[in-house]
């Protein structure tokens, strides 16, 4: 009985904190978190959209400094701050706790070969720990529901979106998603647009989270040629597209949108001194 009334009071809790954080507006404290030791891991050992391992495993501690203070962060001062700042947090600790996951078990060629990677509760934020999954699926898609943010989690695949080389910080939120976007669509490793031979490989994550983008981007248009969500889609990338040459292309719609495979290898860098052995 007393282990049934400890679960229930959990749930409570756990779904009182998901509200507070997400959904409660409030004046951003004076002094917001402290990404900089995140965001100078970030500069030191991001090249071009993936993560050198091996060079953070050489500063997993300045790593598991930075976890811990997010850890230890009161639930009363992360309420306090905007919705940016929240969001911008949640992104932080998701992708820097992807890669302090990964260098449990590193050096690996996947993720596939870490057990129970998207379930296990490794990511703590203000004192709730949370899988990589309900970050996920609970804070961000049914939460925050903002697709750009949702894109900017790193799952530590090839298939996943680029790891940005600094850190996500309130102020700046806003425009870094954007610049994000633009990174992450005209990418040919995430995205291939061939306007020559009219046709469209979007990323696999827009396939998986297709239904997310009739919220923001759907409209009562109608094509033969393409689903609702494929519509929602493809006005999320015309938004987010700073070329107005590829922006007209995405609009006119003659091609075939065709989605590339899952790519579960390790995002792995490839330093510039060490192309010549691989």
């Amino acid at each position: 009985m007393m282990n049934e009334k400890k679960r229930f009071q959990r749930r409570v809790f756990r779904s009182f904190f998901l509200s507070s954080i997400l959904f409660t507006s409030f004046i951003s404290p004076a002094f917001p978190f402290d990404h900089s030791p995140w965001a100078a891991l970030l500069r030191a050992h991001v090249e071009n959209g993936f993560a050198d391992y091996a060079g953070f495993l050489k500063d997993k501690p300045a790593l598991d400094d930075y976890l811990k203070r997010v850890g230890d962060l009161s639930v009363n001062e992360f309420a306090d701050y905007s919705r940016e700042d929240r969001m911008a947090l949640w992104i932080n600790a998701y992708n820097a706790s992807v890669i302090r996951r990964i260098l449990e078990f590193y050096p690996i060629d996947s993720i596939q070969r870490i057990p129970d990677f998207w379930n296990m509760k490794t990511v703590q934020v203000a004192g709730m720990r949370l899988s990589l999954s309900e970050i996920r699926d609970k804070v961000f898609r049914a939460g925050f529901r903002d697709e750009r943010a949702t894109l900017a989690l790193v799952s530590g695949t090839k298939s996943s979106g680029p790891l940005r080389n600094e850190a996500y910080e309130g102020p700046q939120l806003l425009d870094q998603l954007r610049d994000q976007m633009n990174f992450f669509l005209s990418d040919e490793r995430f995205n291939r647009i061939q306007a020559k031979k009219k046709k469209l490989f979007l990323s696999p994550l827009f396939q998986e989270l297709r239904a997310d983008f009739i919220l923001g981007y759907g409209s009562s248009e109608t094509d033969s040629r393409f689903s609702p969500e494929e519509l929602a889609i493809l006005s999320f990338i015309r938004i987010h597209l700073s070329d107005p040459k590829v922006k007209e292309w995405i609009t006119n719609r003659e091609y075939k949108l065709r989605y590339l495979p899952v790519n579960g290898s390790l995002n792995q860098s490839v330093k510039e001194k060490d192309k010549g052995k691989t």
